[in-house]
């Protein structure tokens, strides 16, 4: 069929990056080469391992470089991988609260809490950078109750299904 041509939006894309980059030092600054893809569209990804009750692919999603580090993307772009990575069979993500101060699971909501019941969720707490930029561990169970609470309502969600410290507290 020859009809309409699709709107870019209205694409998936063909291949998705997952987060390999290679970086180039010229004149004593970090530059993104590339990135890797690493899968195609409708690929089968790796196989299933039972977590608890949950079957999930062995390897997570990581987050991380959506909105901090490796060079993090726009939304719009964000969004587009996340759904991406849903539609090419990745079932497992891990997040933290850490990771954009929040902004990165305020981007898990945004782009896929709607296919909430597709995924299994993985989040990490217990490591803080405060207002200076120190990183910080802190496993206290109030610190944590709080930290849980909030990455709830930013994920938009009732249940982190794996919820697991970034760091252990030595002093806890």
């Amino acid at each position: 069929d020859r009809g309409a041509p699709k709107q870019a939006s209205d694409r998936q894309p063909d291949a998705i990056v997952l987060g390999i980059l290679i970086f180039h030092l010229r004149n004593r600054r970090r530059i993104c080469l590339a990135h890797m893809t690493l899968a195609k569209k409708g690929e089968a990804m790796v196989k299933k391992v039972k977590l608890g009750d949950a079957s999930v692919t062995a390897v997570a999603y990581g987050c991380m470089g959506l909105s901090q580090a490796y060079e993090p993307c726009d939304e719009a772009r964000g969004i587009k991988t996340l759904n991406a990575v849903l539609d090419m069979g990745y079932d497992h993500l891990d997040t933290a609260a850490l990771y954009g101060f929040g902004k990165n699971e305020e981007l898990l909501n945004k782009a896929i809490g709607h296919r909430r019941s597709e995924y299994f969720l993985a989040s990490k707490c217990g490591l803080y950078r405060d207002a200076s930029g120190k990183r910080e561990i802190n496993g206290r169970p109030e610190v944590l109750t709080k930290t849980c609470e909030d990455s709830l309502r930013r994920l938009g969600t009732d249940c982190i299904d794996l919820y697991y410290l970034h760091r252990i507290d030595l002093n806890v």
